[in-house]
């Protein structure tokens, strides 16, 4: 029996911004826990301290996802804003998914492949602050209080991203 897919079925997954990111917050929130329970019962240990491995995947491994599938759906519509191209979240998406992957690795291994993962996902979330900061300039809307707050939250996202 051969299945037929449309063009449509095969890129349903990434068809809408906050389906990758929700999903990849799922992921991490079940994997991330599951590793700091094992690791905080002595099933194995890490080469970062379990609370900066508990704080940092939390913030910005799991809650910065489900943020990013949010507001890539509803930004631009708050805003009366252009929607957000497809070619460019499924960038950023690949890039936390490749640093979700660096980060976890480099808990077991390395250091320095933990600090690479925190750079490349600092860098990711400097692009998505970007798109959201021009989605605001641009915006044909007359208020713009709550998207002015939201995207104030998300500059403090990057001050706390650059302190740790």
């Amino acid at each position: 029996m051969k299945f037929q897919t449309t063009k449509n079925q095969e890129n349903y997954f990434l068809s809408q911004p906050h389906q990758p990111f929700f999903t990849l917050g799922i992921v991490n929130s079940v994997l991330f826990m599951l590793v700091f329970a094992l690791s905080y019962k002595g099933v194995f240990s890490l080469h970062v301290s379990v609370p900066f491995f508990h704080a940092y995947s939390l913030i910005f491994l799991v809650f910065t996802n489900f943020f990013i599938g949010f507001l890539f759906t509803t930004f631009p519509r708050f805003t009366q804003g252009e929607v957000i191209k497809k070619a460019f979240y499924i960038k950023l998406f690949y890039a936390n998914t490749i640093g979700t992957l660096l980060f976890m690795i480099g808990v077991f291994t390395s250091e320095i492949l933990v600090i690479f993962a925190m750079v490349l996902l600092f860098v990711s979330q400097i692009f998505m602050v970007l798109k959201l900061r021009d989605i605001y300039a641009n915006s044909r809307t007359q208020n713009k209080k709550d998207p002015f707050w939201i995207l104030n939250a998300q500059y403090f996202g990057l001050a706390g991203h650059l302190f740790l």
